[in-house]
């Protein structure tokens, strides 16, 4: 994909979030980019809260894993919306 290429460009070897907000927008899909900043904004900032907090992280489990701060998150889009 474009995040791909574009890390093999910089010779990165990790595609991280604002890689896929990148491909994203050059792929047409403007309309998802400022609710995903907001998300990935929103989860950097809870990743840097460390452990005090509650939920997930304390019983050991992660609803959204990630890999060295890289976020990763399943995303659904109903066909109607891809059809546009």
């Amino acid at each position: 994909g474009r995040a791909s290429d574009k890390c093999q460009r910089e010779k990165r070897k990790t595609i991280n979030g604002d890689d896929l907000l990148w491909a994203m927008s050059t792929l047409g899909f403007e309309d998802y980019i400022e609710p995903l900043k907001i998300y990935l904004h929103n989860y950097r900032e809870g990743d840097n809260k460390g452990s005090s907090k509650s939920g997930p992280e304390q019983s050991g489990k992660r609803e959204l894993g990630g890999h060295q701060g890289v976020p990763s998150a399943q995303v659904t889009l109903k066909r109607e919306t891809l059809a546009q």
